[in-house]
């Protein structure tokens, strides 16, 4: 009874290493620019539902996946605490196809530097030409 007490938990050992190895490869480290590229392509379709969300006059996002850009921020809103400081990504698009259009897409970055979908927000509004684009 004991030697079959010490097999299941041994097992049960090697299957909880196995699935927590899983979880841990979806949480990898995403550190370069293609990696974060890789990612965000993987996201592409929501990162257009989204941008379409914003504007019913948008029917189409072109993204520039040579844009993204890191950048530390360190915000001064009320009610953040002094020194806070977060990692955010942001990728430039363009829409309906018009050659001057743009806007910038921004997402907060988690602690394994991966963009957080759910974070994702317009910091830069739809311009044509540097004007915000009225359709």
């Amino acid at each position: 009874m004991k030697k079959q007490l010490f097999i299941f938990s041994l097992l049960m050992l090697v299957m909880v290493n196995i699935l927590g190895g899983c979880k841990m490869a979806d949480k990898k480290n995403v550190t370069t620019k293609e990696e974060q590229i890789e990612f965000l392509k993987e996201h592409e379709q929501e990162m257009t539902e989204y941008v379409k969300s914003k504007n019913t006059k948008i029917t189409s996002v072109q993204w520039d996946w040579e844009s993204i850009e890191i950048q530390i921020v360190t915000p001064n809103a009320g009610g953040i605490p002094a020194g806070s400081k977060y990692k955010k990504l942001s990728i430039d698009g363009g829409f309906n196809e018009i050659n001057d259009s743009n806007f910038l897409l921004s997402f907060v970055m988690s602690d394994n530097n991966q963009p957080e979908i759910e974070s994702m927000y317009i910091q830069q509004t739809f311009r044509v030409g540097g004007k915000i684009f009225n359709g």
